[in-house]
């Protein structure tokens, strides 16, 4: 074709590769070790990497949860191993549960795109059954017939015939269906139905099934897939545009509004006259208001009227919500998708047809496309005119082969047939019609097809036998075949390298089907190719024999029949494989023009790591680069994907997700129809310049090509004496990791629960099995853990010719012939009463008459029911019993608590002991006594009262009283109490961040006049450690648009950017890691950003709603100080100063904050006399009894209270310590440190502030220059001493006092005196922090500016039954009437006994309802929210199942404004009783 280019040309010396990342296991718990891999493979050849590498450059493997932090960064060089690269990660115990990411990229420019690969972190329990359960339709309307199919098989194999289950359906907190004593059958099988109420009105639901057999009972629970009267509904014709008078064929897509899954929906064709549609609405317009409403009642009769059926179109979604259709739109006509099972929805609008064009469609797109196959395709044409076009087959963007066709006359409908042979090509291809004007092609249609591989590898798994028992050796062999698809041939043996997990069963069976992770074949063909790939087994028919697809496990049954995975592939890359018109133009580097928003997904798309630029040689016509390099561009922005929706309007042409008319309107912008251009010449060059012109600005960034690293830093000298080299860690690969059973193992002791038992990179089989046979293969052998359940063993493979290959399912179990299972949780509260429940099972052919069952706890915090604390029985040949333990709990020091169960019988060989570990949680509401201030020199001493509340739990107190000589220790113990906190933001991470690199910027300041101690030294690697960490997160949250935001979206916040750009800069002195092209992409934003005609910095409206919603007037201070502070000078913020010191002599002239941060900024800049004016005039503003600063509005977070005068006296400190105003800020200081609180001076925000100020405070202080002690003395009583050394630098800490104050509380001594006596030493600060529970909340709900209200569904009676599931309802409300709010978090503590429903919380997210949301520990449920409006309410529900029997309680729930964490709005624990499901 013209200008088409081959591959060779385009991508000269430019590896063109796909990574393919995949882990042993979906989810994790805190503390286990994730494995993963990545295969490399050739994106054309589907060959592994050649020996030569990637080019030179090396991989990168990040690890990120929800919020985009960024928490596991590690080059991956020395772990590539035949195009395959792995690692291991070690998940810490105190990491919090969601969803998280891996992604993958390669430094140094070797073209490889990033990919990625989600996993989940969160705590659970061993599952007792394998549960899949399914509606057979994904979409039920009011009054419908639900239907659903519960299939269930034992973990460790074997069907539980006759278990009893109960079924219960839930809607809008409602019950609406039960039914209990239903039983499995011998298949493992129970169908379930029930009719939804006639009306409903929100349509939030799920269906729970309790499973109960023997002493097991355990949940599986589902959504109700309810629609209402609309669905997010996207259209994708065929080529892109409807086209009257020619057959087109649409793919559509459905989503249900409430879980953002797929949905059904069958629907018949009709068609409305548009001019009869005109006339009603002009009508309607005319009349009177009073006769409005028989007016709209007349307008839907004569509507209906007018409605008439297209014959011969019947629309049903077939998978995943999607399906197809074929008509002839007509000119005059609108078409409706007329909605006729689920009953009730709103009609579906069609986009618009248009008068003229070209379209195509394939013959039989139901069908599969063999390799070598032709394939047959039919363009048709309505054109005014006669033209000639090219039909193009390719694959990415090299050129296949291509037809031209010539419609020799206009004013009419013609039809051509075309064969396409797509020669070695497989996999997703792409056809495209362009029309020829003079010597340029101009895209107009496209559509994907999917051809078959011609070969592709099995792998026959087999083990020495089905069973085994925990403790076994276990060797599997491994066969590797060669079959050509379609072909009936024998299978023959071949050499391949393969990649094997084997994992448990019940944990790989915890994610739904279709959110499973793809397997290599999978992973290769498609998922690159589509923006979702969902149910991923269900669409690569590469051998039905022997494939993933064919195991029953994975069969898809759509709506009572079963459709073909060619049907489904086809309405895959139809809906989420659509796009439009990719083409390519030789351009003289490797860059494209896209948003950035698209980078990601275009770059897997093509496998070639792009870069975005802003300018172009030959934009306008000029000459054109003689390399032979060329890029991609594209002619529609948004190229991923284009659809219409159903929206709030049915019967209106917008869409909800990038509507087709919308596209076109778009289209016509970007490329000019036919009818636009007429008989013009318009080469490619000009359509791409109008398409860079209709882009905002903002969509384009510069990346520069060059290498060099700018320097930003004031003193280059200094900086680079202080900058620390780093080297980036490289990880070892895991070649191989095989289980081994621990060296003391027995039968007896169950201990050993590890989930994966082999993993490994890569094996090379090449090689026969043994010398009696042919087969090539290989064996593999490791040792089986203490679980009872089922393995499940999986290998993907390639080889060197470019064949790929998964094996089927392969499942053994590990099976005891006697054993015992618990069920207990594995954190609970003190006072918990717990009912543990006791699986004891024989496995045998025969009795046992004689079982002991035994349970022993150890730790303070568990006491056992003597009564029940032995259990004996006698039982019959595979026989399942159950027992129960009931066990009370108690407040104690130490937490961690663990429970033995031993069960034996009379055979000495017929024993089990398995124990689990318990945490016993204090409850109650926090108490908290704190004081803080300075020690002086032999002064009198510093005393404050306790007032210890008389309902203090016991065994819950807690102290923390501290000396601090030196900032570095302050700034330890804040990085401490600021990590307590949830952050998860560019600000709150930040905020974590940035005391780190004071820390080490004061500490280098000292190295040059006095050697750092030991202690020191450690401190400084730790700290470059988490500033390492910590940067890594903070430039993850780089907006797409430029600049930063909180969680890294668009549009970037202008406040938190000037933030960064300081922190940066600050970072930079002594730190060479900071990237200069960030800091000068991110600083040229800012800038950008300057409202020049009003002074200040202008807002994006969605920037208003974070950062704490602060005035305009102080975030413009805000900016000026930060970025002056970073080095930017006054000649490129002249119009901002003259703002700022013109409204702070006038408007705002009060405002001490204000005027502190222009003073800052003046003195920043040089204007030593300028800023000392501030200086002077906030003296006015110091209250010199207690130090405070007083009179300020607002501050950046738009704190209120004690934030506000921390945040605001520490800035007025650091000005007044910059002119050497000793007495303000002696006064200052002393009220800084009466506000530190454990380490922490308020919210994140007054913390680093406050820090800040003390820093540069001790630049001008004296250290400890003689020696002293300091007593602890408790009610005239001194039950410490410290000993002060001269030159200490590191926290004085006193020994924990609790036990003390505990026996006061005894003695019933509440008013007691705590001093703290300096004996000649020198001026100290320090802080004393006690904290305790209490049985009420002390905290005023007044101070806190939201209502919140969490509420458990359970009735009057807080009683549930075992298995059974609720909600827990959850309101917030903004009280300001007039005054948003930053971000909201709230934290909803569960019972022990309760468990969230994961799938809900995923859910919750997905449609917006949150922003974000984690799980601490095992029960609490924290939700995220980026800010409220004024007098915003926000109102949901959430999913909890009654998990473990007994009587719990919760954790207290709360929320606040994170930028007032003081002032929290606490809830009443919630209190349930969970009723065993069986009695015992």
């Amino acid at each position: 074709m013209g200008n088409e280019q081959s591959t060779e040309e385009k991508f000269k010396n430019k590896p063109r590769y796909s990574v393919h990342i995949s882990t042993d296991k979906e989810t994790y718990k805190p503390g286990e070790t994730l494995y993963c891999r990545a295969v490399v493979l050739d994106c054309f050849t589907h060959k592994p990497v050649p020996k030569t590498g990637f080019g030179g450059g090396y991989p990168i493997c990040k690890i990120t949860n929800s919020k985009e932090e960024e928490i596991f960064n590690q080059n991956l060089r020395n772990t590539i191993e035949t195009s395959v690269l792995s690692f291991k990660w070690k998940i810490p115990e105190s990491q919090n549960g969601g969803e998280y990411k891996i992604e993958m990229y390669f430094r140094n420019g070797c073209g490889v795109p990033k990919f990625e690969r989600t996993f989940t972190i969160r705590k659970f329990t061993s599952k007792r059954f394998k549960t899949a359960l399914n509606f057979k339709r994904k979409g039920y309307a009011a009054g419908e017939n639900v239907k659903a199919q519960l299939k269930v098989e034992r973990t460790e194999g074997g069907i539980p015939d006759q278990a009893i289950v109960t079924c219960t359906a839930r809607l809008d907190e409602k019950k609406i269906y039960h039914k209990s004593n239903l039983k499995i059958d011998q298949d493992g099988i129970l169908e379930i139905a029930f009719q939804l109420p006639e009306k409903i009105l929100v349509g939030v639901g799920s269906l729970n099934c309790v499973i109960t057999e023997g002493g097991s009972t355990e949940t599986t629970s589902k959504t109700l897939p309810v629609v209402l009267k609309k669905m997010d509904l996207n259209l994708y014709p065929e080529g892109g545009q409807l086209i009257n008078g020619i057959k087109c064929g649409v793919y559509v897509e459905a989503r249900n509004l409430i879980t953002g899954d797929p949905a059904d929906f069958q629907a018949i064709l009709i068609e409305k006259k548009i001019g009869q549609q005109n006339e009603i609405k002009k009508l309607l317009k005319t009349t009177k208001e009073s006769e409005k409403e028989k007016e709209k009642e007349k307008e839907t009769e004569k509507d209906k009227e007018m409605e008439k059926i297209v014959k011969g179109v019947e629309f049903e979604t077939l998978h995943e919500g999607r399906g197809r259709f074929e008509f002839i739109p007509q000119e005059n006509y609108e078409y409706y998708l007329k909605p006729i099972k689920p009953q009730g929805l709103d009609l579906i609008k069609l986009p618009e047809s248009k008068a003229n064009g070209v379209s195509m469609r394939l013959k039989t797109p139901e069908k599969e496309n063999p390799f070598g196959e032709q394939i047959s395709l039919t363009v048709s044409a309505n054109i005014p005119t006669k033209g000639v076009y090219t039909v193009g087959l390719f694959k990415k963007e090299e050129e296949i082969m291509s037809q031209d066709i010539e419609f020799t006359k206009g004013g009419f409908r013609d039809e051509r047939d075309i064969l396409f042979d797509p020669k070695k090509y497989d996999g997703v291809l792409r056809i495209t019609i362009f029309e020829k004007m003079n010597t340029n092609l101009l895209p107009i249609c496209e559509r994907l097809v999917f051809v078959q591989p011609k070969s592709q590898l099995h792998f026959n798994i087999d083990t020495e036998r089905k069973n085994y028992s925990p403790g076994d050796q276990v060797t599997i062999t491994i066969k590797s075949l060669l079959k050509e698809i379609g072909v009936e041939k024998k299978e023959i043996s071949h050499p391949s390298y393969v990649c094997v997990t084997v994992t448990d069963d019940s944990v790989y069976q915890m994610k739904e089907k279709r959110n499973r992770a793809p397997r290599l074949p999978e992973m290769y063909f498609l998922e690159n190719e589509v923006q979702e790939l969902k149910d991923p087994r269900a669409y690569l028919n590469l051998d039905l024999v022997n494939s993933v697809s064919a195991d029953q496990e994975d069969r898809d049954i759509e709506q009572g029949k079963e459709i073909e995975p060619s049907m489904k592939i086809d309405l895959l890359l139809g809906t989420q494989g659509w796009r439009k018109f990719v083409y390519y133009k030789p351009r003289n580097k490797y860059n494209q023009l896209v948003k950035k928003s698209d980078k990601d997904r275009l770059q897997r798309l093509f496998n070639v790591e792009w870069q975005i630029y802003e300018d172009e040689t030959d934009s306008e016509g000029g000459e054109e680069s003689d390399e032979s390099s060329s890029g991609l561009s594209f002619s529609d922005v948004d190229c991923s994907r284009s659809g219409s929706g159903s929206g709030s309007d049915s019967d209106s042409s917008s869409c909800s997700d990038s509507a087709s008319s919308a596209s076109d309107d778009k289209l016509k912008k970007e490329i000019p129809s036919i009818s636009e251009t007429d008989d013009e010449e318009l080469d490619i060059t000009k359509k791409e310049t109008i398409m860079k012109k209709e882009l905002d600005e903002n969509e384009i960034k510069l990346m520069e090509d060059s290498d060099e690293d700018e320097d930003f830093s004031s003193d280059k000298e200094e900086k680079e004496e202080m900058k620390r080299p780093r080297k980036i860690k490289s990880l070892e690969a895991v070649r191989v990791y095989a289980h081994e059973k621990r060296s003391n193992w027995n039968v007896e002791k169950r201990i050993d629960f590890t989930n994966t038992l082999y993993f490994s990179s890569l094996i090379e089989i090449n090689q026969q099995i043994n010398e009696q046979s042919k087969e090539l293969g290989t064996s593999i052998s490791f040792d089986l853990n203490d679980e009872v359940t089922s393995f499940r063993v999986f290998v993907d493979g390639f080889d060197s010719e470019g064949h790929l290959g998964c094996s089927q399912s392969f499942v053994f179990n590990s099976q005891k012939p006697f054993y015992i299972e618990p069920k207990l949780p594995t954190e609970i509260t003190g006072g918990d009463q717990m009912m543990i429940p006791i699986t004891i099972v024989n496995s045998l052919d025969r009795n046992l008459k004689q079982v002991l069952i035994k349970g022993t706890v150890q730790g303070s915090g568990l006491m056992i029911d003597e009564k029940n604390q032995t259990f004996k029985t006698q039982m019959e040949p595979e026989q399942r019993i159950g027992h129960v333990f009931t066990m009370k709990s108690q407040s104690c020091k130490k937490e961690t608590n663990s429970i033995t169960i031993l069960g034996k019988s009379i055979n000495p060989n017929l024993q089990d002991r398995i124990k689990r570990t318990l945490l016993v949680k204090p409850p109650g509401f926090p108490y908290e006594i704190r004081s803080s201030g300075i020690l002086q020199e032999n002064s009198e001493t510093e005393s404050f009262q306790l007032q210890m509340h008389q309902t203090i739990i016991k065994n819950t107190i807690k102290t923390n009283i501290c000396v601090y000589p030196s900032p570095s220790s302050n700034i330890t113990e804040s990085l401490k109490a600021l990590i307590r906190q949830p952050y998860g933001c560019f600000e709150q991470t930040s905020n974590t961040v940035y005391p780190m690199v004071m820390a080490i910027i004061y500490m280098k300041k000292q190295q040059k006049n006095v050697k750092l101690s030991e202690k020191d030294e450690k401190f400084m690697e730790t700290a470059y450690k988490h500033l390492e960490k910590g940067y890594k997160k903070l430039v993850g949250y780089e907006s797409s648009k430029g600049g930063f935001e909180w969680f890294g979206e668009d549009p970037a916040h202008e406040a938190l950017t000037a933030m960064g750009i300081m922190e940066f800069s600050d970072m930079s002195k002594i730190w060479d890691q900071v990237d200069t092209k960030m800091f000068k992409r991110t600083t040229d934003w800012i800038l950008s950003r300057r409202d020049e005609e009003n002074g200040g910095f202008l807002r994006n409206s969605r920037s208003l709603d974070s950062f704490g919603r602060a005035p305009k007037h102080t975030t413009d201070a805000y900016i000026v100080w930060a970025l002056t502070k970073a080095g930017i000078g006054y000649s490129e913020l002249e119009r901002q100063f003259e703002k700022l010191e013109t409204d702070s002599k006038t408007k705002y002239k009060d405002d001490s904050y204000y005027l502190a941060m222009a003073g800052l900024a003046l003195f920043n800049v040089g204007f030593i006399d300028r800023s000392k004016y501030y200086a002077e005039q906030l003296i006015d503003f110091l209250d010199k009894k207690t130090g405070e600063v007083k009179r300020s509005m607002s501050s950046i977070t738009n704190s209120q209270g004690s934030n506000l005068s921390v945040e605001t006296t520490s800035v007025a400190m650091l000005l007044w310590l910059e002119h050497n105003m000793v007495e303000p800020v002696i006064m200052t200081n002393k009220f800084i440190h009466s506000k530190n609180n454990n380490g922490r001076f308020g919210s994140t925000q007054a913390t680093v502030l406050a820090l800040m100020a003390l820093i540069k405070y001790d630049e001008i202080m004296t250290k400890i220059e003689k020696e002293g002690q300091i007593n602890l003395i408790l009610n005239d009583k001194i039950i410490q001493t410290k000993e002060i050394v001269q030159g200490e630098k590191n926290a004085i800490y006193f020994d924990d006092i609790s036990e003390s104050l505990e026996k006061l509380l005894i003695e019933k001594k509440f008013e007691s005196f705590l001093k703290i006596q300096m004996i000649n030493g020198c001026t100290l600060p320090f802080s004393c922090f006690i904290e305790s529970k209490v049985t009420k909340t002390l905290s005023d709900p007044e101070k806190c500016n939201i209502v919140f209200d969490s509420k458990l569904n359970v009735g009057k009676n807080n009683q549930i039954k075992e298995g059974e599931g609720t909600e827990i309802k959850v309101n917030l409300k903004n009280k300001l009437q007039e005054k948003g709010l930053g971000m909201v978090v709230a934290i909803i503590g569960l019972p022990a006994g309760l468990q969230p429903r994961y799938k809900k919380l995923l859910e919750l997210k997905k449609t917006n309802v949150i922003s974000h949301f984690e799980l601490f520990g095992a029960r609490e449920v924290v939700f995220y929210w980026r800010c409220m409006a004024p007098n915003q309410e926000i109102d949901f529900t959430f999913d909890v199942i009654a998990e473990f029997p007994g009587i719990y309680y919760g954790t207290s729930s709360r929320a606040y404004v994170y930028y007032d964490d003081e002032n929290k709005f606490w809830n009443e624990p919630f209190n349930i009783e969970i009723i065993p499901k069986i009695k015992y």
